[in-house]
């Protein structure tokens, strides 16, 4: 009996886990064609279970994920080689069909409900970083609030389907290798309250549409990328004020490097542009190009 017709019999009784085996089967051994396979199962059928195959599947405390989330996550795991994070006993910190239980050492994914609300993973593993890019999917996650991937060895473009994600209240990309610019989208992150991209390979200016952020952004770190350009005249002061502090302001702003250091290898520091706006000189530490 052919694998088709073996597979038409399931169909008529509903086993539709057991018909993917076959089918998958089928291409190897019997070299059933597409358009064999649609006619013998009937197109309609055919259509759905192919479907049904590509479908990522979330379990688990991931199982009410909305769709596209779901998928992101396992792609992105894919990509991170998240399999390689185990127990002593060898099961899976990461299981890429249940992301949202992803608690390597000690970071972690939230969720909550149908949405990933926080993934943290700052330094992950001394021995074993985060390598591979950041997929462009991740502007699926609408709802995450936190995002910490700094300390790792993520290399690639900056997606600008990060700046989509206009819920996000912390974004740290901290000490990777990573590269591209800031797009104006930027300027959209109007929750933003703590942004450090330092000690990264991102080049270009800043955006006068960063100028939207100084009313909640709180912690800034731009230092020891490739950045160039005049820096745009908006309310950097803005940036340190804090009404707690004895002095008014909390000095967490750095668009170069602390007084006194330097950018090492691989990094290099920015180039901004004389004359510097006096906000950023004086409140961001800003340094342009000759001084």
């Amino acid at each position: 009996m052919r694998y088709s017709d073996i597979a038409f019999w399931f169909v008529m009784h509903s086993h539709s886990s057991l018909l993917a085996l076959i089918l998958s089967a089928a291409t190897a051994t019997d070299r059933v064609s597409t358009a064999a396979a649609k006619q013998a199962l009937g197109g309609a059928v055919y259509t759905n279970v192919s479907a049904q195959l590509r479908k990522p599947h979330c379990k688990g405390s991931s199982k009410h994920l909305e769709l596209q989330q779901c998928r992101y996550l396992q792609e992105q795991f894919r990509v991170w080689n998240m399999t390689q994070y185990r127990e002593p006993n060898g099961t899976l910190m990461c299981p890429v069909d249940d992301p949202c239980a992803c608690k390597p050492y000690e970071g972690r994914v939230t969720c909550e409900g149908k949405s990933v609300t926080k993934i943290d993973f700052e330094s992950v593993d001394e021995y074993q970083p985060l390598a591979g890019t950041i997929c462009n999917s991740i502007g699926a996650l609408t709802d995450l609030k936190y995002l910490d991937i700094g300390v790792n060895e993520i290399h690639g473009t900056l997606p600008e389907s990060i700046f989509k994600l206009t819920q996000l209240q912390y974004l740290s990309l901290t000490d990777n290798y990573l590269t591209g610019t800031l797009p104006p989208s930027i300027g959209d992150l109007h929750e933003l309250r703590s942004l450090a991209i330092d000690h990264n390979h991102l080049t270009g200016s800043v955006p006068a549409s960063f100028g939207a952020l100084t009313d909640t952004l709180k912690v800034l770190a731009m230092y020891c990328n490739q950045f160039t350009g005049v820096l745009p005249s908006i309310d950097w002061a803005n940036i340190t004020v804090d009404p707690t502090s004895p002095t008014g302001r909390d000095f967490d702003c750095f668009l170069s490097p602390r007084l006194h250091q330097s950018c090492t290898a691989p990094f290099t520091s920015n180039e901004w542009a004389c004359p510097l706006p006096t906000d950023a000189a004086e409140f961001c530490k800003a340094v342009c190009k000759g001084i």
